[in-house]
């Protein structure tokens, strides 16, 4: 594709997860392991995922323990991941409006010509005494005014979907929202929330938020993806999603514990950060690293298997696994020459029917089990 020079200077932010080289004074595009929009001067570059986006979206639902995704974009339509999230945010809000939002009490200070709430006695004899024809007044006001409100209009605004259905219902979500205060929440904000029998409403509203917010300014080299610019990095949510995907299936004492920080060597040297180590008990009996690339042949690459070999040396298991997002012949199992360890692939197939995919996800939690009496 032709890019002007902005655009050429846009997309060379996003080096690490799209490959730009020049062909004949065009541009040929490679995105790596990304899905989403970015705008550009030329208009919204589509970056498209590789598998069906219904099974995206159902990777999300695990992921963000949003249920029932697909059910709430069902009546958009198809179309590209960033309206689907919007539309599924939309949705949900204006639910929580029909029901009406969550209100609690403030405390605020206000200076006042008649006593409201309390005296705050300490501010007001520090006043000199020709000021004091006022009142410094502590008082609680029943109010919408509170976080949990707040990032619904943070979220509002930073959506711009294409579809002009979408838009405009986004319009009227801005226009009921716009008596909430301002926000600037983070995901890692929101993530800190913690909900009770009276907001636990809100959750999977707030995990939408946080997609939509981390998607709609993933920071690279200190920029934010302005306007309608959205992505989302694969990697990290096909890690999620094998490690959420095994805690459904192995019960106590069984447990999966992700990004580990340890060091392969006595001194502490070499820190290593595996993807997903399975306990049995206080017993490491697995290690799996989510490889999110398609393999060229049926062997996994040197540097990958030297990677897993490395963490299951350090965790003293015999078998780890390398996971990609495709489907060669099941189960494929490599020994080392000394005999003490198997590294062994394993595909999920992202192209299949989810029932398929949960199936091979059945297969592989009983595959570790088996693996724990190596």
């Amino acid at each position: 594709m032709a890019l002007s020079e902005p655009s050429v200077r846009r997309l060379a932010e996003f080096d690490k997860l799209i490959e730009m080289k020049p062909l004949g004074g065009r541009w040929t595009l490679k995105p790596k392991g990304v899905v989403g929009r970015i705008a550009l001067s030329e208009g919204i570059l589509e970056l498209s995922p590789k598998y069906p986006i219904t099974n995206l979206c159902r990777m999300i639902e695990v992921v963000a323990g949003i249920p029932k995704l697909l059910e709430s974009t069902a009546p958009m339509g198809d179309g590209s991941l960033a309206d689907l999230l919007v539309a599924a945010f939309v949705q949900r809000t204006e639910a929580l409006l029909a029901t009406g939002l969550r209100r609690d009490y403030l405390e605020q200070s206000e200076r006042l010509e008649v006593l409201r709430g309390r005296l705050d006695l300490q501010a007001h004899l520090r006043r000199p005494e020709a000021l004091r024809t006022s009142l410094d007044c502590r008082h609680e006001q029943y109010t919408h005014d509170s976080l949990f409100n707040a990032v619904l209009r943070q979220t509002a605004e930073s959506c711009h979907p294409r579809w002009p259905s979408l838009a405009g219902r986004v319009l009227r979500l801005r226009h009921r929202l716009a008596t909430l205060p301002r926000s600037n929440l983070s995901p890692a904000d929101i993530a800190r929330f913690r909900y009770d029998r009276l907001t636990e409403r809100y959750r999977p509203v707030h995990a939408l938020c946080s997609l939509l917010l981390a998607g709609s300014r993933l920071d690279l080299k200190g920029q934010s993806s302005p306007g309608a610019s959205f992505l989302i990095e694969m990697w990290p949510l096909f890690e999620k999603f094998l490690s959420c995907s095994l805690q459904a299936r192995l019960h106590a004492p069984w447990r999966v514990a992700t990004q580990a920080r340890t060091t392969l060597d006595k001194t502490g040297a070499i820190k290593i950060r595996p993807d997903v180590v399975v306990y049995n008990g206080e017993k490491p009996v697995a290690v799996l690293d989510a490889k999110y690339k398609i393999r060229s042949g049926s062997a996994p690459k040197p540097a990958d298997a030297v990677q897993v070999f490395a963490y299951a040396r350090r965790y003293g298991v015999r078998r780890a696994w390398l996971i990609y997002p495709d489907q060669p012949a099941g189960e494929q199992v490599y020994r080392t020459h000394d005999a003490h360890n198997e590294i062994a692939s394993y595909g999920l197939n992202f192209d299949s029917e989810w029932s398929q995919l949960q199936a091979a996800l059945d297969r592989l939690a009983l595959l570790v089990c088996e693996a724990s009496r190596l």
